[in-house]
Parts: C-alpha cells; sequence; structure tokens
C-alpha cells in the first residue's frame, strides 16, 4: 500500500523509550518495542546495534581481516571492497543488506564500512537485538528524501491494528521480490557438483582418491562461515517476503 507506507511514515514519532506513535486512516496507532518484534518476527535479545561498533567487539572486529573474511582468496587488497571480489556467501549477503535489509537506491557494487561491519556480525553469529536495528532504520527513514524501507512490514503493522485497507490500491509481491537461481548467476556464481553456489572460475572439487587425504582444520570463523551460509540462502526469500523490496520516497 505504497500510499499508507507514506502515510505511516510521514505521522511517525519515536519516544525515549523506544515506543513507535502514528496514525494512518483515522486509526491511532502505538507500537511498543515487544510488539514490534511480534509483528515483525525479529529477536529482541542481543546488544542494541545501530550501525557502528561496539567496545565489547573492539578487541575482536579488525577492518582487514573483516575484509579477508568476505573476500575471495588471493585477491590484492584495494581501497574499495567491491561486490565482484565477494565470496559467494558474501556476495548473496550482501545484496541482502542493500535490497532487504538496508534499503538503499544506489551503490549496489561495492560494501560500505557499516555493510562490512553487519556482515562480519552474521558471519560470526554475533547476537544482536534485530528489533532495535530495524526501528533504528525506520527511524533514520523520517529524515527529508530519504527512502521508506519496509513496505511489507508495515502492512503488517497496519493489518495488526485493523487499519481499513478494503478501498486502499496496493502492490502485490512479484516474482522480483524473490532471490531466484538466475539472480544468483547475474553474480557470477554457478552450483558445483556438490549442488552448491561457487564463482564460475572456481577450480573443481579434487576428485577421491584410494586413500583418503589428511584432514585439514579450518579456521574457526571460516568454517562456521560455510556452515551457515545454507541456512542464510533458506533465511533470505522470508526476510524479503516479511520485510519487502520495493522503496517508496517522501
Amino acid at each position: 500500500y505504497p500510499d499508507l507506507v507514506r502515510v505511516f511514515y510521514s505521522n511517525l514519532k519515536f519516544s525515549e523509550t523506544g515506543t513507535m506513535k502514528t496514525e494512518v486512516n483515522n486509526v491511532q496507532i502505538i507500537i511498543k518495542p515487544s510488539i514490534f518484534a511480534s509483528i515483525a518476527n525479529l529477536p529482541y535479545v542481543g546488544l542494541p546495534f545501530e550501525g557502528k561498533l561496539f567496545e565489547d567487539w573492539a578487541n575482536e572486529y579488525n577492518i582487514d581481516v573483516a575484509r579477508q573474511l568476505i573476500s575471495l582468496p588471493h585477491n590484492p587488497p584495494t581501497s574499495r571492497i567491491l561486490a565482484g571480489n565477494m565470496t559467494a556467501e558474501a556476495r548473496v549477503l550482501h545484496y541482502v543488506i542493500c535490497h532487504v535489509l538496508f534499503p538503499r537506491v544506489s551503490n549496489f557494487a561495492q560494501a560500505t564500512e557499516e555493510d562490512l561491519l553487519i556482515m562480519w556480525i552474521i558471519m560470526t553469529a554475533k547476537q544482536i537485538n534485530w528489533t532495535h536495528l530495524i526501528r533504528h532504520r525506520m527511524k533514520k527513514a523520517l529524515r527529508p528524501g530519504a527512502p521508506l524501507p519496509y513496505p511489507t512490514l508495515v502492512t503488517r503493522i497496519l493489518e495488526h491494528f485493523k487499519v481499513p485497507l478494503e478501498d486502499e490500491i496496493s502492490v502485490p509481491p512479484t516474482r522480483h521480490w524473490t532471490i531466484s537461481g538466475g539472480v544468483i548467476q547475474s553474480f557470477g556464481l554457478t552450483k558445483n557438483a556438490d549442488n552448491r553456489w561457487v564463482h564460475r572460475n572456481s577450480p573443481p572439487p579434487p576428485q577421491p582418491q584410494n586413500q583418503p587425504p589428511p584432514q585439514l582444520q579450518l579456521p574457526p570463523v571460516r568454517q562456521q562461515q560455510t556452515s551457515k551460509f545454507d541456512d542464510v540462502m533458506r533465511g533470505i526469500n522470508d526476510l524479503r517476503t516479511c520485510w519487502g523490496q520495493l522503496q517508496y520516497t517522501q
């Protein structure tokens, strides 16, 4: 409901306690953080991350190590973090950040420092308060000319508070709201013999030998990154269905 999304944000105010207040179609809407978490189906525990590094992570986070985490091996370091130089899982995760988590209207080809930090948080399984983060992003959208994010989430809120929607113009979800294999292939990725997404130029997996090769112990972060990729992929379309990709400007 593009018009109602604009009205929702136009009237939106935040209290010091984090309660959201707005009015749509003469219906007063008051959303406490716990209610918001329930409607959005988001975790309500963890650090109140707002896009900046916490002191608790200062000894763990290093921008060079984070860049290594998401970059293809043997890539020479550059001043910009280009999407084309990312690993398969990082490339898809970056797409989700740009289009779903922190939707923007441009600069999709490279990662910002904030993108890099949130990718590190997700790939190293840091616990953050996602409810707080999404409400913070909605508050940032109140600036003049800012894109209005999460239209599908706003629709859920309107439905929860029984805002009349019968006579409103709606934009139904389309196939463009899903991350299909074609989208992933456009990143230069393809499925290998193990049914995993890899870069097209990745070497094939080694052929089995008579004697099993010695087991190599992967670094903890990279091992965790690989094991979580399938979970990330399964959750991506759920995120897009919940929050929506479309953006409306004021």
